[in-house]
């Protein structure tokens, strides 16, 4: 699991325009904090995208000679990165993103996993590159088909075309991508991982009236030229909504992130069942005590790698099978009891966490 933002300009950069990247550059480090990472189009006098990328979190980085020039530069359009480490070291810069075309003409940023059977040849360790390959080898439109006829990819892309100046934005339905007007407020289109993110960034900036938030639709490449004219209307995109999958903590950094405590992350992915493929995690509202149970049994016996954060008490669960290992209160009255080292209250969501994990069609 990563972190994607991004902006196209469609007036002139303002007083807030700055901070509001910044912010949202920095609510994206929740989910993934390993490397972070920026590219930008400069305006059209500049022939050539400028990026940087540095092995930390963006709360670091945006103190970086990278991000200060992004944002000295007032670009046409940037996109950032907060990379959670899957495939590839992040002491090799070449595992981080965004990744760069050798011609500098294509930039991406993406979350998800590219599937093995994407058979390109790549420069570093990083899956993500092989979208990188495609885009070079047809055009974004081909790398997309290629994409959605690979059964295991997950992804949410955005990719810069220097020599098109165009903005991309696609992604499948196992990984989110919200996308938002906000002319009025800031001077352009932005974009980024979730609702919640971006509205964390609204928040901490103190921006009173809130743009309407739409959700990127699944298997269609978006463009925006850069700069880009206001307005998404015409795109006829649903309205982003929440949709509850995993429990994470937020913290306060720079000023600019919430201090929530532990609260409900938002994301929509699928799950792969070997018998039948990808199945989408549907919840079931009128599960019996029964059924409920026998689902969080399962789940906690599911030994299959997290594609996404899952941290407490210090410790990085890579499965949920170690995670209910360590916490079997979680799975109800039956299983083993622990003292937990926190208090009622965040003890109870860690119920209602497992609680709305086990209602799921399928796990």
């Amino acid at each position: 699991m990563c972190g994607v933002m991004g902006f196209v300009r469609t007036k002139g950069w303002n007083k807030g325009t700055a901070r509001f990247l910044t912010a949202l550059m920095i609510g994206i480090e929740i989910r993934g904090d390993h490397a972070s990472g920026v590219a930008w189009l400069p305006r059209p006098e500049f022939k050539k995208m400028l990026y940087g990328k540095k092995p930390c979190p963006a709360t670091e980085f945006i103190s970086s000679q990278w991000w200060a020039s992004a944002m000295d530069s007032k670009s046409d359009a940037l996109i950032g990165h907060a990379r959670w480490a899957t495939h590839g070291t992040v002491n090799n810069p070449i595992n981080n993103h965004p990744h760069v075309s050798g011609n500098r003409r294509f930039a991406i940023v993406h979350n998800g996993i590219v599937a093995e059977d994407v058979n390109v040849k790549i420069s570093g360790q990083c899956d993500s590159e092989k979208i990188l390959s495609l885009i070079q080898r047809s055009g974004v439109k081909g790398a997309l088909g290629k994409l959605t006829a690979t059964k295991y990819a997950s992804y949410a892309v955005l990719a810069l075309d220097t020599k098109e100046r165009i903005l991309h934005a696609f992604r499948n339905e196992r990984s989110p991508m919200v996308v938002a007007d906000m002319t009025e407020q800031i001077g352009g289109i932005v974009f980024c991982s979730t609702l919640e993110i971006l509205e964390d960034a609204l928040s901490v900036c103190d921006i009173a009236k809130e743009p309407q938030v739409y959700s990127i639709i699944p298997d269609i490449d978006f463009t925006f030229p850069c700069p880009c004219a206001p307005g998404l209307e015409a795109l006829k995109l649903p309205i982003a909504t929440y949709q509850t999958t995993y429990l994470y903590k937020s913290g306060s950094s720079a000023g600019v992130a919430t201090t929530r405590g532990y609260r409900y992350y938002t994301d929509s992915y699928d799950d792969y069942d070997y018998d039948e493929g990808w199945t989408s995690r549907i919840k079931k509202p009128n599960l019996t005590e029964k059924e409920r149970r026998q689902r969080l049994h399962m789940l906690a016996n599911d030994e299959t790698p997290l594609d996404f954060k899952l941290e407490r008490d210090g410790r990085i669960y890579k499965t949920w099978k170690e995670y209910f290992a360590d916490h079997p209160e979680c799975l109800g009255k039956e299983a083993e009891q622990k003292t937990l080292p926190f208090p009622e209250k965040e003890k109870e969501e860690l119920k209602k966490m497992a609680e709305q994990l086990s209602g799921y069609d399928e796990i």
